[in-house]
């Protein structure tokens, strides 16, 4: 139903609810789907290995030696480049 709203004669009007609007996929988003097929991969020296859609990732580098890699989540992984075989995104 609609809202009637009274006007200053007394009577009242219908007023027409504005459609609500769909948002447009926005470039963020566009590029949040094409990250969960791209994925980090850590391959260590003792054959282990840290696989992760880029998706979840929200920065990873290294500096001083160590790999850091920052999720979404909050939950931070630090590794020593001494103990990486290989680094790939794929």
């Amino acid at each position: 139903t609609k809202p009637k709203v009274s006007n200053k004669k007394g009577t009242t009007t219908k007023v027409n609810k504005p459609e609500p609007i769909k948002p447009k996929n926005t470039k963020a988003e566009e590029l949040a789907k094409a990250l969960e097929t791209v994925r980090l991969v850590v391959d260590f020296k003792d054959g282990s290995k840290i696989e992760r859609p880029l998706s979840e990732v929200l920065k990873f580098g290294v500096d001083k030696g160590i790999l850091t890699i920052i999720n979404k989540d909050g939950s931070v992984g630090k590794y020593s480049f001494l103990e990486i075989a290989k680094i790939s995104v794929e």
